[in-house]
């Protein structure tokens, strides 16, 4: 009977030895789960995809203009393209090849290309004419922040694209043109206000912006963001109608739909 009681006390474990087999188990699952970082591994994967599309997109495109002297109109590859734009206003349109209203744009592509993120983000297709296009450049934004690409292009903080909101960090182009940068940055001052605080580097050695590394390219995005301003007015050239145009005085006219300089942003007549 000893001896059997002997050899019981020998088998398993005891609850305390359970106890840290367990917490080592959960600190390395919790070890690995920080370093392959799930959603980032997510992000990289996204991006490599609109990256490597792109880059095909841009080498069919330059065999499309070898064929006809000019990049395609907006209307052969946006399944959003207008038929005009105001004076002032950038001829933009979105890409997306699984959208029902897309394009067909065969022989050079069985399916146009489109973001792994559509809807919630598009590929911006840009062009310097409606009728024969002279260049092209198309935007995208990528979720992995720290990509070096972003930097290389100078799209930190999402300063590239069509002025005068940006808001992509990554694009592809003819070889002709490059993106479009922001060379100026708002940001919330001490007195709460957003102002222009410069370029990028200049923001970033200033002390007057409240938080450091976070600035904008335009500054109805720091004002929205901050909870500063309420949306401003005018009247749209085209439309007579009344629309929001920014949240500012440069805001709206920069887009070069309203009526006069002269308007007061925020009325409607």
């Amino acid at each position: 009977m000893k001896r059997f009681l002997i050899l019981n006390k020998t088998k398993g474990f005891t609850l305390l030895e359970i106890l840290i087999v367990i917490a080592l188990l959960v600190v390395i699952a919790m070890a690995i789960i920080v370093f392959l970082n799930p959603m980032q591994q997510i992000n990289k994967a996204r991006d490599s995809k609109k990256k490597s599309d792109l880059n095909v997109f841009k080498k069919t495109l330059e065999d499309y203009y070898n064929d006809k002297s000019c990049y395609p109109k907006p209307s052969e590859v946006c399944y959003n393209a207008k038929a005009q734009y105001a004076p002032a206003e950038a001829i933009t349109c979105n890409i997306c090849g699984s959208n029902p209203l897309s394009p067909s744009f065969t022989p050079y592509l069985t399916a146009l290309p489109c973001d792994p993120e559509s809807p919630k983000k598009e590929f911006l297709y840009q062009v310097d004419d409606l009728n024969c296009p002279k260049w092209f450049k198309v935007y995208s934004e990528l979720g992995y922040k720290i990509d070096p690409i972003i930097d290389e292009l100078g799209c930190t903080d999402k300063a590239c694209g069509p002025k005068p909101f940006y808001g992509y960090d990554f694009g592809v182009t003819s070889s002709n043109i490059d993106v479009e940068k922001a060379n100026s940055f708002y940001c919330l001052a001490s007195n709460n206000v957003c102002n222009p605080c410069g370029t990028l580097i200049e923001c970033k050695d200033r002390k007057t912006c409240q938080v450091y590394n976070k600035y904008y390219t335009n500054s109805s995005d720091c004002c929205t963001d901050n909870n500063l301003c309420a949306p401003a007015h005018c009247t749209d050239i085209l439309t007579g109608g009344c629309f929001n145009c920014g949240y500012s005085f440069l805001d709206c006219y920069a887009t070069g739909k309203c009526v006069a300089k002269s308007a007061k942003p925020g009325l409607c007549p």
